[in-house]
C-alpha cells in the first residue's frame, strides 16, 4: 500500500512537473524584454560620443557584463545573490534562511529574492505581497530556462533603476562618475549597488546625498566582510566624496548623430571614425568664429575633416547651436547640396593638364569677354590682362575659367563629376553652361571633401569612410 501511494506521489509529481516546465513555453516572456535600448554613437576609440533616448523614453545603454568592472560583479553577487552561478533563478537555501530568520525575528527581515527573481520584478512590477513572490519565484524559473543565466544577468544590469529615467549599470556610470563602467573604484561600485535598492531615496541629490553615503559605506562595509577590500582601501572609499547629481550622458554630436543614425537606424551602437580629440579643436574653431559669421549674416556653417590617406573622416560639424530655434539649425548642413562655387575650379585645370589641352603655365586673357548674353566677371570686378593658368587658379579669377571650360567642353566636365558619383548633377549638361567652371554645380561638403581627399591621391576618388566597423 505505501509503495502504491508513493508511485502514486510520483506520478503525480512527475506530471506536475511537467505541466509547470511546458507552462515556461507557453506563457510568453515579459514583453519589456525585448524593449530595444538607447541607441549610442561612439569615437573611434570605442568610447561614448552621444546618446540618444531609448524608444520608452528611458536612458538605458546596452548591458552586456563583459564591459563591466569584474570586481562589480564580485559585489553584486556578494550583496544580492551568492549563488547566482549555481540555482536555478530560485534558490532554495536562501529562501530556507530568509523563513528562518523571519519566523525568529517576528518580522520580515530577510528577503530571499535571487537576481533573476529581480529580474522578474523589473520586468513586471507587482505590489510587494505573497502572491507577486510566487510569481516572480516562476518567473525567474521560465527566464532561467528560456534565455539562460547569462542573458539574465545582462537583462538585470540593463533594467536596474538608477532614478528617474535612467536605467541601467553601464548608463548610471556615465551618469554619476562620467565615466563608462569599464574601471570603477570600490566607493562607486558600492554607489552602484546601493541607489537600485531605493532609487528615489538615494539617486544622487542634495537631498538624498545623506542617505546615499550612509547606505554606500554599510554595502562597502559588507564588501570589505567579505574579503572584497582590505582595510586601508575601505578607509579610502569610505572617505570618498558621492556623487551629488546626474550628468547627462555625452551628446557631443547632435548634428552627425542623427545623421550617422539615419544611414545605420537598426543598429544599436555605431561605431564611427570620429575622433574625440579633432572634433573637440574643430568645434572650438568654430564656436570662434561665429561672431564674425554672424557679423556677415551667415547663421549657419559646417566642417569635415578628413585624414585623406585613408579617406577616414575625423570631424564633422553641422551646423551651430542645434536648439537656436533657427530655420536650419537641426540640418546637418555638411549632407545638404550647394553651390560649389570656385571650389571646383582645380579640377577643371587638373582634368585639362591630364588630358594635354592645357600646362599649368598656360598663359590665357583675362580681359572683358562675352559669350551671348552671358558676360563672366571677376569678383573683384577687375581684369588682368595676360596671366598664367596657375596664377588664375590661385587668384580665383573666373574670365580665365570660362575660357577652359569653353575649351574643354561643358559636357567633359560634368559628365567627368558625374563619373565619381556626385548626387545632385543635373543629367543635362546645358542646364548649367559655360558657368559651371563657377561652381553653379549643387554638391554637398562631404562630396566636396572627397573630391579633395582623392585630388591629394593622384586623382583616385574614392568613398570616405564614416564608420569604423
Amino acid at each position: 500500500m505505501n509503495r502504491h501511494r508513493l508511485a502514486t506521489f510520483a506520478s503525480i509529481t512527475g506530471v506536475l512537473g511537467a505541466l509547470v516546465f511546458s507552462s515556461f513555453w507557453w506563457v510568453p516572456l515579459p514583453a519589456r524584454l525585448t524593449q530595444p535600448d538607447s541607441q549610442t554613437v561612439t569615437w573611434r576609440d570605442g568610447t561614448l560620443a552621444h546618446t540618444f533616448l531609448s524608444p520608452d523614453e528611458r536612458w538605458r545603454l546596452n548591458g552586456d557584463p563583459s564591459r563591466l568592472d569584474p570586481k562589480y560583479l564580485e559585489a553584486l553577487y556578494l550583496i544580492e545573490d551568492e549563488r547566482f552561478a549555481s540555482h536555478l533563478g530560485v534558490d532554495p537555501i536562501a529562501i530556507l534562511r530568509a523563513a528562518i530568520s523571519n519566523i525568529t525575528s517576528g518580522r520580515i527581515v530577510s528577503g530571499a529574492s535571487t537576481l533573476t527573481m529581480q529580474l522578474a520584478r523589473l520586468l513586471e512590477p507587482r505590489p510587494r505581497r505573497l502572491s507577486s513572490k510566487v510569481i516572480e519565484a516562476w518567473r525567474a524559473l521560465q527566464l532561467h530556462v528560456r534565455i539562460g543565466r547569462q542573458h539574465v544577468l545582462a537583462n538585470y544590469l540593463r533594467f536596474l533603476p538608477f532614478g528617474g529615467n535612467l536605467e541601467g549599470v553601464h548608463g548610471a556610470s556615465h551618469s554619476y562618475f562620467g565615466h563608462s563602467a569599464a574601471t570603477l573604484d570600490h566607493a562607486e561600485i558600492a554607489t552602484l549597488l546601493a541607489v537600485p535598492q531605493r532609487p528615489s531615496s538615494r539617486a544622487p541629490s542634495d537631498l538624498n546625498r545623506r542617505r546615499l553615503k550612509a547606505n554606500r559605506d554599510q554595502i562597502l562595509r559588507r564588501m570589505h566582510q567579505g574579503g572584497l577590500l582590505d582595510d586601508s582601501t575601505l578607509e579610502e572609499s569610505l572617505n570618498a566624496p558621492v556623487p551629488e547629481h546626474r550628468r547627462a550622458l555625452p551628446q557631443f554630436l547632435p548634428h552627425a548623430a542623427r545623421w550617422l543614425r539615419a544611414q545605420k537606424p537598426n543598429t544599436l551602437e555605431i561605431h564611427s571614425t570620429l575622433d574625440r580629440t579633432t572634433q573637440t579643436l574643430v568645434q572650438e574653431v568654430f564656436r570662434r568664429n561665429t561672431a564674425e559669421r554672424l557679423n556677415l549674416d551667415v547663421r549657419n556653417g559646417a566642417i569635415v575633416v578628413v585624414e585623406h590617406q585613408t579617406r577616414t573622416i575625423a570631424a564633422l560639424i553641422g551646423g551651430g547651436d542645434f536648439f537656436a530655434g533657427h530655420d536650419g539649425a537641426q540640418i546637418p548642413a555638411f549632407d545638404r547640396p550647394r553651390h560649389a562655387a570656385s571650389t571646383l575650379k582645380p579640377f577643371l585645370l587638373g582634368l585639362a593638364v591630364d588630358d594635354g589641352l592645357v600646362s599649368p603655365d598656360h598663359l590665357v586673357l583675362d580681359v572683358p569677354t562675352q559669350y551671348g548674353s552671358y558676360r563672366p566677371q571677376n569678383f573683384s570686378g577687375k581684369f588682368n590682362g595676360l596671366v598664367r593658368l596657375d596664377d588664375a587658379l590661385t587668384q580665383s579669377l573666373n574670365v580665365p575659367f570660362v575660357h577652359l571650360i569653353k575649351r574643354y567642353g561643358v559636357e567633359n566636365f560634368v559628365g567627368r563629376l558625374r563619373y565619381v558619383g556626385l548626387r545632385w548633377i543635373n543629367p543635362k549638361p546645358e542646364f548649367y553652361g559655360l558657368a559651371a567652371a563657377l561652381g553653379t554645380i549643387p554638391m554637398t561638403l562631404l562630396e566636396l571633401t572627397e573630391l579633395y581627399a582623392g585630388l591629394a591621391q593622384d586623382g583616385r576618388v574614392h568613398n570616405l569612410r564614416t564608420f569604423a566597423a
